[in-house]
């Protein structure tokens, strides 16, 4: 005889009134399910008495969760089912602040063959207390207390591989062969072990002895609060519960990680955070797989041992379509990023625009003799790199949705990077490495028609005066035309249609970008033309220019 004692925390009370009414089903003729069950009608009921449609009913749900635990191998009638009330079958119970009667009963479910009894034995329905608790909703009463003893007929002859467990076997597989996880002796082969089961271990060998386990939830704490009780049953089990094992599942090694700064509070949410992990043992690759819940950001893949899930192969990131994903070096969790080809409008690349404004402006660095580091000069133009980028949001050119985080994440691939050693011209630029800074703004956060007749990015003084200490960073010039700034020059004689020779003009350069890194440059006047004004249309995104 096998028992199982399931029973609900709210209604504790009841378990010494079921427990003495017990039946024990010492007829040795009786193979199947000795439930004692107690229920109390639902609030809906028309009904405060148990009548016959109360019985018919209960037979029926019993009958069909029995079947669908047992499955198709079963073929469970009403014939098989007998429901008895108690001498003393009723009681009440407070609910709500109402009494309510409790009734008590004993069912007996007639299942023959001992397989099919190890089926239902192991079946959610009957190993996970609040399944048939949650059935019973959709029913007219609801379950208070729930015990089952199951009755197998262990006078029936075993026949190793016949597909049917019988007296000492420990697997049987319906077939006589070895080396399938149950052997010709039908015991389960090294490496192989029963579903829901666990060889436990101590701090140095494993035991010999395998039990079998269940979840427990415990809905009074929370939906979803469980924990693996291990029964007091030896393990046997049938070819679809016979599977693989390796690695021990080890919970002191993982706690930490169940509790660190990884797990969410949607994660605690859905599984309590004062749950207890199963204990250290040997269990099915496959049961870890369905039943353990792991850490946030692992999974149990075809194993005891969570691993990081990586979201970046299986596409379960919310990076935008523009953008790729990295994982980081520890494998958990994700981040994205824009194409470099792309524009960031939303952070963590969650949006990205194929569309932008991109601005290159050249700055040198400290006198290379002085006694400065590389990394410590890289510092001082990220400084300077800030104090544009602020220049840039006073100045209103770009809109409120954009932010200076923002403007950094969109050059992570493009690095600040020097393009001139020792700069060897005579003046304030002698000996001083030449930096280059990029900014990438994308269309969406640009005020187009600010940024066109802006004095920033064309007046060297303007421009020079956005960074405070010309001795660690100062703004480089050129000579260019100051109607064509592609056009360089040494005189005014060297520029076209009556141009200027700009002797000194910021180190910039401004183009519009579009479909992913296609050019377009902004210009303010060409050599083969005059420009006679220039303004932007805000309404159709367009620039009106003049022509002569």
């Amino acid at each position: 005889m096998q028992r199982k004692v399931l029973h609900y925390g709210t209604f504790c009370l009841f378990i010494a009134i079921c427990s003495s009414q017990a039946n024990d089903a010492t007829n040795t003729d009786f193979f199947g399910l000795n439930m004692n069950v107690s229920l109390r009608l639902d609030n809906s009921s028309n009904s405060s008495n148990f009548t016959v449609q109360h019985k018919n009913e209960v037979e029926t749900f019993f009958k069909e969760a029995v079947q669908e635990a047992c499955g198709e191998t079963c073929n469970i009638s009403s014939a098989d089912v007998s429901v008895t009330l108690q001498h003393r079958n009723e009681s009440f119970l407070l609910v709500a602040g109402v009494q309510e009667r409790v009734f008590h009963m004993n069912i007996l479910l007639k299942v023959q063959e001992n397989s099919n009894l190890q089926r239902i034995q192991m079946s959610s329905l009957f190993s996970i207390t609040s399944e048939l608790e949650q059935r019973a909703t959709q029913t007219s009463f609801r379950i208070v207390l729930f015990s089952v003893l199951f009755f197998p007929d262990n006078s029936r002859k075993a026949v190793c591989g016949d597909g049917k467990l019988g007296n000492g076997e420990m697997c049987d597989d319906a077939n006589d062969q070895s080396n399938d996880g149950c052997s010709s002796a039908c015991t389960l082969e090294e490496g192989y072990m029963c579903y829901s089961s666990v060889r436990l271990i101590g701090p140095d060998t494993p035991h010999t002895d395998t039990y079998r386990v269940e979840w427990d939830v415990n809905t009074t704490i929370t939906p979803s609060h469980k924990t693996l009780r291990i029964l007091n049953e030896t393990q046997s089990c049938l070819s679809n519960d016979i599977c693989k094992y390796d690695t021990p599942w080890q919970p002191l090694l993982w706690s930490s990680i169940y509790h660190s700064v990884h797990n969410t509070t949607e994660f605690f949410n859905n599984m309590d955070a004062t749950m207890v992990l199963p204990p250290a043992g040997y269990y099915c690759n496959k049961f870890c797989e369905d039943t353990f819940v792991p850490p946030s950001g692992f999974e149990f893949s075809k194993s005891c041992q969570p691993r990081p899930i990586d979201e970046c192969i299986r596409g379960l990131t919310t990076c935008h379509e523009n953008a790729y994903c990295l994982e980081p070096p520890d494998g958990i969790g994700y981040s994205c990023r824009c194409d470099e080809n792309n524009f960031v409008l939303a952070a963590a690349g969650s949006k990205c625009s194929e569309s932008g404004v991109e601005i290159v402006v050249n700055v040198t660095g400290r006198v290379n003799s002085q006694a400065f580091t590389r990394p410590e000069m890289l510092l001082e133009i990220e400084q300077a790199r800030l104090h544009l980028i602020n220049a840039i949001f006073q100045m209103n050119l770009v809109s409120d949705d954009s932010t200076p985080g923002l403007l950094i994440e969109g050059v992570v691939d493009y690095p600040l990077e020097i393009i001139q050693n020792d700069i060897v011209e005579q003046g304030v630029f002698q000996g001083r490495s030449l930096w280059r800074i990029i900014l990438r703004i994308p269309s969406q956060h640009v005020n187009m028609q600010l940024l066109s007749n802006s004095n920033l990015f064309r007046d060297y003084l303007v421009l020079a005066a956005v960074f405070p200490d010309d001795s660690t960073c100062l703004l480089h010039s050129v000579q260019q035309c100051d109607n064509d700034r592609r056009r360089n020059c040494a005189q005014d004689s060297d520029c076209l249609n009556q141009g200027k020779c700009d002797l000194r003009a910021p180190d910039v350069s401004m183009r519009i970008l579009s479909a992913g890194g296609s050019t377009a440059p902004l210009q303010i006047s060409s050599s083969g033309s005059s420009i006679m004004s220039t303004d932007y249309d805000v309404q159709n995104s367009a620039f009106n220019i003049r022509l002569r």
